[in-house]
C-alpha cells in the first residue's frame, strides 16, 4: 500500500511539472524498484496537476515520463525545433 505524499514529495512533484513544462519529458536515474515506483507515480502526479497526458517507461536504473499530447501548442512546437536546432549546432561545432 502506497504512503501518505510527504511535504518533499509535493517539491518533486512540483519539480517535475516545471521539467514537464519545458521539455515534454522527464528523465530521472534511480537506484532500486521503491524508488522507480516513487519516481513513477511523482510523475503521473506532475502530468495531472498540468492536465496532461502521459506515459512512462523504467528500466532497472532510469524512469522516463512522457507527456503524449507534446508538443500541444505553438510555444512547445517552438521549443522542441529550437532544442533541435541546438543540439545540431553543437554536433557540428565539435566535428574535426
Amino acid at each position: 500500500m502506497p504512503s501518505q505524499p510527504q511535504p518533499d514529495d509535493a517539491a518533486r512533484v512540483a519539480a517535475l511539472a516545471e521539467q514537464f513544462k519545458r521539455t515534454g519529458e522527464v528523465r530521472c536515474r534511480c537506484q532500486d524498484a521503491e524508488e522507480r515506483e516513487r519516481l513513477r507515480a511523482e510523475a503521473r502526479r506532475a502530468a495531472r496537476q498540468l492536465g496532461r497526458p502521459v506515459r512512462t517507461y523504467a528500466t532497472d536504473s532510469v524512469v522516463l515520463a512522457v507527456l503524449t499530447d507534446w508538443p500541444a501548442n505553438a510555444l512547445e512546437s517552438r521549443l522542441t525545433e529550437s532544442r533541435a536546432r541546438n543540439a545540431m549546432d553543437r554536433a557540428f561545432r565539435n566535428e574535426p
